[in-house]
């Protein structure tokens, strides 16, 4: 079942704001735990995901080779560089929150939060060297992130920290506010996301990008993040709080879409090789099979046509002929894109492209068959196929007349106006009559023929 991408952000968005809710009605409830070495490990897991994203975001960038997929890159770039360099290593150095970890990190996520609502609202235009626009967005990622260390560090006595780490979160009514700097910049920062929340839910909506659907998903998770951390800065404190989940919720949704992408790929990568295959076969029939079968029925036609009227010369050519049909069908299939098609649209193409090979004027009425099975699609369509070779090349047809009906069971009729036979004086393999009845019966239905000077009528019915 296809996600839609309103569907999800509504849902992540509904999550959030009951946990938030209860943050603030339920101040009893234990939402808080006391753990640097947790508060470490969730920087390094979103530190990983954030670079696997990243890794998958430049493979994407050279397939479309987009400024908006260049933007994002940066983001999620900027994101995973911050959380390793700015609060996964402190953590490991610093046993208490450092200053330098919380300004880092707080000018950190705002220029992610703000690329990535950017990446969200840019268009989708073409570069025209994606390789130098690359570069020159990982010098000057590298280039914001050292200046911000270097700032940060030359300040680093003078700045305050984002709360006291003796503040406990736990039986004490929210909000715990931190340092009015810091608690504006959350907010701001909650702004980005939820801006690039909703234009990536809106270009997932129009496009069906499902790495766009689970990143507008968790952007709701990560603006949440931070109106948390507008309740309690625990990012910048010893304990792990409802922030930090959100925060969490956000990275395992991006690792979702990752995931979902990378899957994506293989599957395309797959159908892509089959197609490349399938080619190949058709070509080998094509210049093997198909070239052989046409000399036989060339040839028996010109024997049939000087040896007068032998039965087997007849029989001959009529093998020889259906043989080299039939691998002009399999020639056809193999290389067409595997899209299944509706049955209706199926049988005109079949019908039309038989006809128009023999030379002769065909009608086709076709109700639509929605949910009728691939195998029972392929014997009906060998039925016609069968019947309207007959019919113009038999039958000497000019016109031909094709029915489908869906409705209390399946009809298929085939008519025209050729000089007919007597099915009970010709041997019915020879035109395939056999091979027909049995197809018919496979499907639990049954053929009639019947024929005349002015025509031939065939009906499949399947009750």
């Amino acid at each position: 079942m296809r996600l839609r991408a309103r569907s999800v952000t509504l849902l992540a968005a509904l999550v959030a704001g009951v946990l938030t809710d209860l943050v603030l009605m339920v101040p009893s409830l234990h939402f808080a735990y006391r753990s640097i070495p947790l508060h470490a490990m969730l920087e390094m897991m979103a530190t990983l995901i954030a670079f696997l994203t990243m890794i998958l975001l430049w493979g994407r960038l050279e397939q479309r080779r987009r400024l908006d997929d260049l933007l994002l890159l940066s983001a999620v770039a900027v994101f995973a560089l911050t959380n390793l360099l700015f609060a996964a290593i402190p953590a490991a150095i610093w046993l208490e929150p450092h200053p330098f970890s919380t300004w880092t990190t707080l000018v950190g996520g705002g220029l992610g939060a703000a690329l990535l609502a950017a990446a969200s609202l840019t268009p989708p235009l073409q570069l025209r060297d994606y390789v130098k626009a690359g570069r020159i967005a990982v010098v000057g990622i590298a280039l914001a992130l050292l200046g911000i260390g270097i700032v940060v560090g030359a300040l680093v006595e003078h700045l305050p920290i984002g709360i006291d780490p003796a503040r406990s979160p736990v039986n004490v009514a929210p909000p715990i506010v931190g340092n009015e700097v810091i608690v504006i910049a959350q907010m701001v920062i909650a702004v980005f996301f939820i801006v690039a929340a909703v234009g990536f839910t809106q270009r997932a909506e129009r496009t069906g990008d499902e790495l766009l659907l689970w990143i507008g998903a968790g952007g709701v998770f990560a603006a949440f993040a931070r109106v948390n951390y507008f309740i309690f800065p625990s990012l910048y404190s010893e304990w792990v709080y409802v922030g930090d989940a959100m925060r969490l919720m956000w990275h395992i949704l991006l690792f979702i879409g990752a995931a979902r992408e990378i899957q994506l790929y293989q599957r395309s990568h797959v159908r892509a090789l089959l197609l490349d295959e399938r080619r190949r076969i058709a070509r080998n029939l094509h210049d093997g099979v198909a070239q052989e079968l046409a000399f036989l029925a060339a040839t028996a036609r010109e024997l049939t046509a000087s040896e007068g009227n032998d039965g087997r010369l007849r029989q001959l050519s009529s093998a020889a002929e259906r043989g080299l049909d039939e691998s002009r069908r399999a020639i056809a299939t193999l290389t067409r894109q595997q899209v299944p098609e509706p049955f209706d649209i199926a049988l005109v193409q079949t019908v039309e492209e038989v006809a128009h090979r023999l030379g002769t004027h065909v009608d086709v009425e076709a109700d639509p068959a929605p949910g009728l099975e691939a195998d029972w699609q392929e014997q009906l369509l060998r039925i016609v196929r069968e019947a309207v070779t007959n019919a113009a090349r038999h039958g000497h047809a000019e016109h031909i007349r094709v029915s489908f009906r869906n409705g209390d069971g399946f009809r298929l009729r085939v008519e025209d106006d050729g000089s007919g036979f007597d099915p009970l004086a010709v041997d019915g393999s020879r035109f395939g009559l056999v091979t027909m009845r049995e197809r018919a019966a496979s499907l639990g239905g049954r053929l009639a023929l019947s024929s005349s000077a002015r025509g031939t009528e065939v009906e499949v019915t399947i009750p």
